[in-house]
């Protein structure tokens, strides 16, 4: 009987160590992959006013505009902002929400713009807005 309870206290302390050191290494995993996303989404970066170049849209549409319309991109763009998507400005595959200052934006559908604001996530808040010399 002294072996067996021996046997039974050794696996015991064994399979508690196991679950602990197991919860440790989850700890620290988290902690650093934490501390790394941290490190990419600097803070002072969204606060600080930056230029954004690209084609005016909407969220919906994108780059794509349905040929089967046969409207222009800012026509089209126009007509989805009435169906409630946002603003949006693509930069090549990147593309931005836009909040802030709808008629200078209405205007400039459809075209290559430049837009001074801050980025938060992928929105940016608009502090103003310039059509592109061509």
């Amino acid at each position: 009987m002294q072996i067996r309870r021996f046997w039974f206290h050794t696996i015991g302390i064994s399979v508690i160590f196991a679950v602990l050191l197991a919860m440790a290494l989850a700890l620290v995993s988290a902690t650093g992959a934490l501390a790394f996303a941290q490190k990419d989404a600097d803070p002072a970066d969204t606060t600080q006013a930056r230029t954004f170049s690209g084609v005016l849209t909407d969220a919906h549409c994108g780059a794509r505009h349905s040929s089967k319309s046969h409207l222009s991109a800012g026509d089209c763009a126009r007509m989805c902002l009435t169906q409630g998507t946002p603003w949006a400005l693509v930069d090549g595959e990147k593309l931005y929400t836009l909040k802030g200052d709808s008629p200078v934006l209405d205007k400039l559908a459809g075209e290559r713009i430049t837009v001074i604001g801050t980025l938060e996530g992928n929105t940016i808040q608009v502090q103003s807005v310039e059509a592109q010399n061509r």
